[in-house]
């Protein structure tokens, strides 16, 4: 995305009327809460990942595929 700058470069008093600010105000709040979900998503995907890394598909007496899968699940359900 284009900086705000970059954006209204050829028409700068746009940014001092109260729609374009509370736009541009509304859009980063957005921002922000999109990638706190992103965050979140990228750390359960992290967190799942390392249970397949421990089970038995991967290392020789492992974790059994039961054990993995029911871990997987709660990390799942404990982030729904």
């Amino acid at each position: 995305m284009n900086k705000i700058d970059e954006i209204f470069k050829n028409n700068t008093d746009l940014l001092n009327k109260a729609e374009v600010k509370e736009l541009i105000d509304y859009c980063q709040k957005q921002y922000a809460k999109v990638f706190e979900q992103y965050k979140k998503l990228d750390e359960l995907e992290f967190k799942i990942t390392h249970e397949c890394m421990n089970s038995e598909v991967i290392l020789k007496n492992g974790k059994s595929s039961r054990e993995t899968l029911e871990s997987i699940l709660e990390l799942l359900n404990d982030n729904a």
